[in-house]
């Protein structure tokens, strides 16, 4: 009997191992297309136009054997992506349709991007969203993004790396500049941009991209502004006067309501959102000196304590009041005046502390003439709330146009950059 327990036990475990040593469901790596940046348009002859930039990982590694790398990476003359097109009914389809011209089998589990173009943003992306947030091989947190002034397939088709020759790193890298721009936004991801259209105290925002313009730096209109220069965060993409490298850019958010785009933001204004949500790493803003305002003087930013909020909303209309605890360095200062007094510091601090303030209260009108809570106020108001249904009560996206907002912001800065003071200027005859 002791025996017969034994044999049973033995030819159990043997069983039971031989279910999860199979590799039923591999996929070998030789044998996959990996989807790095997916973009959809609206379709001419299908409902939708899906494009697809598609790893080359035989010419990433370039050099050797092949010759000197070039611009576009690889052997020399060797592109490290393909860009490939289909039309088709959905998402998925397209999927299928790319599987009958690519030589392998097409993959999203590295897929870091998802590009729509501001058409299809402005009718809804919830259809396209719902069918990707299903779809077992996307990540939750890959980057939304919208292409402005284009379509999603140009935009893709004409992107060009200049310095990174592996592709994924390049997305990478793209999409994480804005930890030491402030520029664009630092966490578009699928799953936050989904679980704001669903929200009741907050909208989503994502990434906004655009190519270089056609009128090279220079030639376009002169700058009119009292000072006779213009913050380098007041463009959006697509606008900003530059020449050289990759003809995409990103700067700028685009702005939702639900789940269709009604506005856009200036890369300043979003770094007054990032800002808002306690997102900001580092951003540089470029001010008229306090006391020489002809001169230009730059200072970094830096977030160590995320904003204080303060709602009332014991009446109708909420009232709102924000505090910015900021600390900062001086990057550079044009004018001869010295800063690093304890006596004039407070002057300069003030200064920069007035200049966010001015972008802080700009994005709140334009959030507010929209009906949109982007900064998502409305989920810190909602625990004032005892129940549920007082919340939903209270109507929040309906008061929140009209609620009155103050903000103040703090700034400290801790250095001065290389120089104690500035040299005296030598009396000349």
């Amino acid at each position: 009997m002791k025996n017969r327990r034994w044999a049973l036990l033995t030819l159990l475990l043997f069983l039971v191992n031989l279910f999860p040593l199979g590799c039923w469901d591999y996929q070998e790596v030789d044998e996959t297309a990996y989807v790095l940046v997916l973009g959809f348009d609206k379709g001419k002859e299908n409902k939708l136009t899906v494009t697809a930039q598609i790893a080359a990982p035989r010419r990433i590694a370039g050099g050797g054997a092949g010759g000197m790398p070039s611009q576009e990476g690889g052997p020399a003359g060797a592109k490290t992506t393909e860009v490939v097109t289909a039309e088709a009914p959905t998402a998925v389809a397209s999927f299928n349709m790319l599987n009958t011209f690519v030589n392998r089998r097409i993959s999203m589990k590295h897929t870091k991007v998802v590009v729509f173009s501001e058409e299809l943003a402005r009718e809804g992306l919830l259809p396209f969203l719902r069918v990707i947030g299903r779809y077992p091989e996307f990540r939750r947190n890959i980057f939304i993004g919208v292409a402005r002034g284009v379509s999603a397939r140009e935009l893709l088709e004409k992107n060009q790396p200049v310095l990174e020759i592996n592709p994924s790193k390049y997305v990478e890298l793209a999409t994480l500049a804005s930890k030491y721009t402030g520029l664009s936004m630092t966490q578009p991801f699928l799953n936050r941009y989904y679980n704001a259209v669903y929200s009741l105290g907050s909208e989503p925002a994502a990434i906004m991209w655009g190519l270089k313009r056609q009128t090279p730096p220079g030639e376009g209109t002169p700058i009119q502004h009292p000072y006779g220069w213009r913050s380098e965060g007041d463009y959006l993409s697509g606008a900003i006067p530059r020449s050289g490298g990759n003809p995409v850019e990103q700067i700028g958010s685009a702005l939702f309501k639900g789940d269709k785009m009604v506005g856009e933001i200036t890369g300043d204004q979003t770094t007054a959102m990032v800002m808002m949500r306690n997102q900001l790493n580092q951003s540089l803003y470029s001010l008229p000196d306090p006391l020489e305002p002809q001169l230009v003087d730059m200072v970094s930013i830096l977030q160590r304590r995320p904003p204080k909020f303060k709602i009332d909303v014991s009446e109708p209309v909420p009232k709102i009041s924000i505090q910015i605890p900021l600390e900062g360095y001086v990057e550079g200062i044009q004018g001869h005046s010295n800063y690093e007094d304890p006596s004039f510091r407070p002057i300069l601090e003030e200064a920069v502390a007035e200049r966010i303030t001015r972008d802080v209260v700009g994005l709140l009108q334009k959030t507010q003439a929209l009906g949109i809570d982007t900064l998502g106020i409305g989920t810190r108001a909602k625990v004032h709330f005892l129940t549920w249904q007082e919340w939903v009560d209270y109507n929040w996206n309906e008061v929140y146009p009209q609620a009155s907002i103050d903000v103040k912001v703090i700034v400290n800065l801790h250095s001065f950059g290389l120089l104690r003071k500035n040299a005296e200027e030598p009396a000349r005859k």
